[in-house]
């Protein structure tokens, strides 16, 4: 038989208990209606222009390191507000004039700045070929309706070898002229090791802001390749050689 200083210690630590369990019970209930009331779900992923620094002045020799310099901010400044339903912008290179850049082993000459809004249609890396180290990812992207997923999901897509190849079948709202003119292919030459690592996360179906300059590549033996400057163009001629100064990922 219990004494009753011991029964007044058992009721003590018995109604302690029930209080800590209604206490977590409460806190619990607030906790996942905070998170049912205001979800994580971040649109942006990668918002970069990664601060371009005295190391990579071996890299890039030319005055056009200046501009670069002058233009690295974060978040980056875009040539206009983010829309996904307009054409990529192009337009002249500010400040740069026609200065070349020697970059990873190959010459640059900037033809055009340039900003697309896009979403990702397909992408290949290449890791042995000979602009392996210079531009390691193409991308497919598609722009205005053609970003829609119901119009993107009807085309189907191959690469391989630098070449792009797509298709569709028995669909009402694709056109050859219309794709030819909403969607191309771009070799991504990532200014920074940051823009790099953040280039190899973006997958198909991401919708993505990349900014930076047309260039035309030429490497140590002098052969050169143009980038595209038009969007309706199509063929082995018709692709973007883009110098990424700025990566926008959204998902």
């Amino acid at each position: 038989m219990l004494s009753r200083q011991m029964k007044v210690r058992s009721c003590f630590w018995i109604n302690l208990v029930a209080i800590s369990a209604a206490f977590l019970s409460v806190f619990i209930a607030a906790s996942a209606r905070a998170e049912i009331l205001e979800p994580k779900t971040p649109q942006v992923v990668v918002n970069r222009l990664p601060q371009i620094s005295d190391d990579l002045r071996p890299q890039i020799e030319s005055a056009l390191f200046d501009a670069l310099l002058a233009e690295a901010t974060d978040p980056p400044v875009l040539h206009r507000p983010f829309n996904l339903a307009q054409p990529p912008f192009q337009g002249p290179v500010e400040r740069a004039g026609a200065e070349s850049i020697v970059f990873k082993g190959f010459e640059l000459v900037p033809v055009a700045a340039y900003q697309v809004d896009a979403r990702i249609l397909s992408r290949k890396d290449y890791l042995f070929d000979d602009w392996a180290n210079i531009a390691p990812v193409d991308l497919v992207l598609g722009w205005g309706a053609l970003a829609l997923p119901d119009n993107a999901n009807q085309l189907s897509h191959d690469q391989a070898d630098r070449a792009y190849y797509w298709w569709y079948e028995n669909s009402q709202n694709l056109t050859v002229p219309f794709v030819r003119s909403h969607v191309g292919m771009t070799h991504v030459i990532p200014m920074t090791k940051s823009l790099e690592d953040d280039l190899f996360t973006a997958r198909p179906g991401d919708v993505v802001t990349i900014q930076g300059w047309l260039v035309d590549l030429i490497n140590q033996e002098g052969l050169r390749w143009h980038t595209s400057t038009v969007r309706e163009d199509y063929g082995p001629s018709s692709t973007e050689f883009l110098l990424a100064t700025a990566l926008v990922i959204r998902r």
